[in-house]
Parts: C-alpha cells; sequence; structure tokens
C-alpha cells in the first residue's frame, strides 16, 4: 500500500438532489481531517462538487492548486457512496477516475493520469525561491550575486530570466510578506 500524501485536498462530488447542509458537510469535513491527521497527514481543504461533469482538468480548483504545489494529492469521493457494480462512469474527468467509494491520487499519479494542467508555476517554487533569495540577501550578497545563486541551484525558469539582478529585486519586492504555513480548510462550492 503506497503512502497517503501529506498534504491533501477531499473533493467530493453529489448534486442538488442529496441536500447536504452546512452541519453535514462540516462533519464529514472534520471526520476527514481527523482520518487524514491519524495517517500523518494534514487536510488543505475540502471542496464539494455539486456542477455539471468537468471534461478539462484546469476546471477543477483542487487539480490547479495540487499543480500550483498546495497539495501533494488529492481524495475523491462520490456521495452518496456506491457500491457494487451499478454505478455508471462519470463524464467529469475527476470523477472518473473513483475505482470504489474513496480514491486516493498523488500528483505524481494524476501527473501520469494527464490530470494535472501544464503550464502552471508552482507556487511552491516560488515560495523556496523567494526564501532562498531572501537569505542570500540578509547574509549581504548583491542582487547580481543572488541571480547567480539562483541560477545554480536551477531556480531561473521560476524567478524569471536568468542571472538577472531586476528579476530578483522584483522578485524579493512581490514576495516580501510571503508567510509558510498550511492554508486553512474551507468548503468552495464549484
Amino acid at each position: 500500500m503506497k503512502p497517503m500524501p501529506k498534504r491533501l485536498i477531499l473533493q467530493m462530488f453529489t448534486n442538488d438532489k442529496w441536500n447536504l447542509t452546512d452541519e453535514q458537510l462540516a462533519q464529514i469535513q472534520e471526520m476527514a481531517r481527523l482520518s487524514i491527521e491519524w495517517e500523518g497527514g494534514t487536510l488543505v481543504d475540502f471542496l464539494v462538487d455539486r456542477g455539471p461533469p468537468k471534461r478539462d482538468p484546469a476546471a477543477h480548483p483542487c487539480l490547479m492548486r495540487i499543480a500550483q504545489g498546495e497539495a501533494d494529492g488529492v481524495a475523491i469521493m462520490q456521495f452518496p457512496l456506491f457500491r457494487g457494480r451499478g454505478r455508471k462512469k462519470s463524464a467529469d474527468v475527476l470523477a472518473s477516475q473513483l475505482e470504489g467509494p474513496l480514491v486516493v491520487l498523488t500528483a505524481a499519479d494524476l501527473a501520469a493520469r494527464g490530470l494535472l494542467p501544464s503550464g502552471v508555476v508552482p507556487i511552491r517554487a516560488l515560495v523556496d525561491v523567494a526564501h532562498r533569495a531572501a537569505e542570500l540577501r540578509t547574509d549581504g550578497y548583491s542582487l547580481g550575486d543572488i541571480a547567480r545563486v539562483l541560477d545554480s541551484d536551477g531556480f531561473s525558469p521560476v524567478y524569471g530570466p536568468s542571472g538577472n539582478a531586476r528579476s530578483v529585486a522584483r522578485l524579493l519586492r512581490q514576495h516580501a510578506t510571503v508567510r509558510l504555513g498550511s492554508t486553512e480548510s474551507g468548503t468552495l462550492n464549484c
């Protein structure tokens, strides 16, 4: 059995026919949070999708967030839970991955299935490069020296043109207030 991703988004598919209350959704979210923490992970967010099927991975906020580095995987579930083989395959690109009542997919699994939107700059990578640049600046490095160090560390595609002191200055300005930590959990109705 593969390990659960450390930072997980729970994506629940349902429809208005089930008329789940905010209290019921909060109970589902809390049970999920406790289960994920029991496994050593963190529930990054709980998303409820009541909308029509999405055929483009970029239309799913959870997939965009994973592509941006905000989470390491997704747990997908259908409400109500289904049993047996009588379930019709969903037209939704993400819901169609359900092979049982709950499926956990890592970012690598999603990428292998072609479900991560391409061309998205990972937020986590921007946070990492911003912190590295800030550390170097605190240590007395010039903007040009920081650019060269970042380039040698392989960060140039993330922050801008290679060896460019202006790109480093912009990066430091834009990310001066970057805070590390987990995203607050909440519910997003799609």
